[in-house]
Parts: structure tokens; sequence; C-alpha cells
């Protein structure tokens, strides 16, 4: 949240956020929802540092794996997915 704070004033003061991105940076703020709308059966386990799982929240009723990628990338997971399961059974 203070990365988005950040961000919107950073780009008032350079005169470039126009009204579009001001009102959708105010609106994440505002509304908390789901981070994964997409997501991934699998990915190369050698290009993971890092996974995430985060369980069902007040505001997203799923649970969600998310994994960064060496090349600092988030991806999400299916939960589901054969790989995942598998995935967190090592952890």
């Amino acid at each position: 949240m203070f990365q988005t704070i950040t961000s919107l004033i950073y780009l008032e003061r350079r005169g470039l956020a126009d009204k579009r991105r001001r009102a959708f940076l105010v609106l994440s703020l505002l509304v908390r929802r789901c981070r994964c709308l997409n997501t991934s059966k699998s990915v190369k386990i050698a290009l993971i540092t890092q996974l995430k799982l985060d369980e069902p929240r007040p505001y997203c009723n799923r649970r969600e794996v998310i994994v960064t990628l060496k090349n600092g990338s988030e991806r999400c997971l299916d939960p589901q997915s054969k790989f995942t399961i598998m995935l967190l059974e090592k952890l």
C-alpha cells in the first residue's frame, strides 16, 4: 500500500499521471481483491526463487500460490494442479 501511495506521488510530481492512472491507483488502495487473476499449471523449478502461499482471506476466498522467478517476476500457480501440489508437499 505504501508503494502505491509513493508511486502516485511520484507520478503526480512528474506530471505523468493522467486521470485514469490516478483513479486506478486510488481504487487499488481502497479495494482489496485476489492477486491471482490468471494461473499457470507449472513453471520450471530451477527458475523459482521464492514461494508464497496465501490462504483464503475475507476479500479473496481462494487459496493463492505465488512464485517469484529469477528474473524478479511473479507467477501465480493453479493450487489444484499436480505440479503445485507436489511443490507444496516438498516444502
